[in-house]
């Protein structure tokens, strides 16, 4: 069985010459001590977010449209910063392991794990692109960030594939069961693979040899476009894993 929901927004156009706002009390994510830099080039950032349980992230900005993906169940609370006035109201929202969203940049919050015992990971795909990134340059005093998520994860224990296409970004969730083998796809452009879980995947691209690709939950890899490919599931439980792929 396949699922396949397919999910198309509009795009926000940037505003020319408009200036880096800042935000009383808040840091670049780089300084933020719970956002650990995994990888970045000229298209990209990704980063790990980690909070063991009850701890909180010091207020922090977001100046880049970003795709977030859940590594863990969590109960998460935030609460904006609006440029040099008062913070905004505390809402707290229930996150689902494996779970993807597509968040517009420029706004600034604080982050609490509401959870006592249980660790919080998340990986942050932060779209660098200038035609997909002009609500970084909002204002703070009237903008809030608004989220997209991708559809659920399916909890049928089957293969699945999930796509989903904002602005020129195309987010995939998929599963593949022990001994499945995924349709061939093809890859024309640039793309970040996430793995949600441990991976053992046989990877045939066409006119090479065959290769084992091993991940670890969490481990992301940045892979150049122009191939196609099957793969398969040569471990001994579920495979899943979401791609990022920059258009």
């Amino acid at each position: 069985m396949r699922v396949r929901p397919f999910l198309l927004l509009l795009a926000v156009l940037p505003v020319p010459g408009m200036q880096r706002p800042q935000v009383r009390d808040a840091v670049e994510l780089e300084q933020e001590s719970h956002h650990h830099l995994l990888f970045k080039n000229d298209k990209v950032r990704v980063w790990r977010m980690e909070l063991a349980g009850r701890e909180s992230a010091a207020a922090h900005i977001h100046r880049y449209d970003y795709v977030g993906i859940n590594l863990d169940d969590a109960e998460l609370s935030q609460q904006p910063r609006y440029g040099n006035g008062p913070e905004g109201p505390e809402s707290s929202h229930q996150f689902a392991a494996g779970e993807l969203w597509y968040v517009h940049g420029g706004y600034a919050h604080t982050l609490r794990n509401n959870r006592g015992l249980d660790r919080v990971r998340q990986i942050y795909v932060e779209v660098l692109h200038p035609a997909v990134t002009g609500n970084a340059l909002k204002d703070y005093i009237d903008d809030y960030y608004e989220s997209q998520r991708v559809n659920p994860p399916p909890v049928a224990d089957a293969d699945y594939a999930q796509e989903a296409y904002f602005f020129r970004t195309f987010l995939t969730r998929q599963q593949l069961l022990p001994g499945s083998t995924s349709a061939r796809r093809q890859w024309d452009y640039d793309h970040v693979v996430i793995a949600l879980t441990d991976l053992k995947l046989r990877n045939e691209i066409g006119g090479r040899p065959a290769q084992t690709v091993e991940m670890k939950q969490g481990e992301v890899r940045w892979v150049e476009g122009g191939y196609a490919h099957r793969l398969t599931n040569e471990g001994k439980s579920a495979a899943r894993f979401a791609t990022v792929e920059l258009r």
